[in-house]
């Protein structure tokens, strides 16, 4: 304490956190024709853990959180057409989250709410891209358009806490 000059305690949190991690990824191209791609691929991705210093630990709380991890992949086509003019890409994917890192709010060690990182969930995530490029008759004029659909859904949602009055 500057003012004092008592010593002041503080709470020290796990003073290290550390991962090892690898991110494979597989993909096979087949190209059956100069105008078509066919290709499939699965990932593994990881995003690091760290720790959570928006405030002061309370009671040797864990302020370090993990990594998060992604599996999954992607099938799809790429082709041209009419005489090249016309690009069209096709894709669906899927990927299946663990470990999803998310804010959860808590107490600090002086009862003031804060936000923290946990590991609290996991998700599943699949959709389908669409795009074309087409450079019509006119000279200079292209029309591109995209459509994507994704179905995202949280699969478990543990270890987020709750305080005074909330509920699950």
């Amino acid at each position: 304490n500057l003012i004092s000059g008592a010593a002041v305690p503080v709470t020290v949190a796990t003073p290290k956190t550390s991962s090892s991690t690898y991110s494979p990824e597989f993909t096979i191209t087949y190209t059956p024709t100069d105008e078509m791609t066919i290709f499939a691929s699965v990932k593994q991705g990881y995003k690091s853990g760290s720790f959570s210093l928006a405030s002061t630990p309370a009671n040797n709380e864990r302020i370090a959180f993990g990594d998060e991890r992604v599996r999954g992949g992607e099938i799809g086509l790429k082709t041209r057409l009419l005489d090249r003019s016309l690009f069209v890409n096709l894709a669906g994917y899927y990927y299946k989250y663990k470990g999803l890192q998310v804010g959860a709010t808590t107490r600090d060690a002086n009862n003031i709410p804060a936000l923290r990182v946990v590991n609290a969930g996991g998700s599943k995530i699949y959709g389908v891209d669409f795009d074309y490029t087409w450079r019509t008759p006119i000279d200079g004029l292209h029309l591109n358009g995209s459509i994507n659909y994704t179905h995202a859904r949280f699969t478990t949602l543990n270890n987020a806490p709750c305080y005074g009055g909330q509920t699950i």
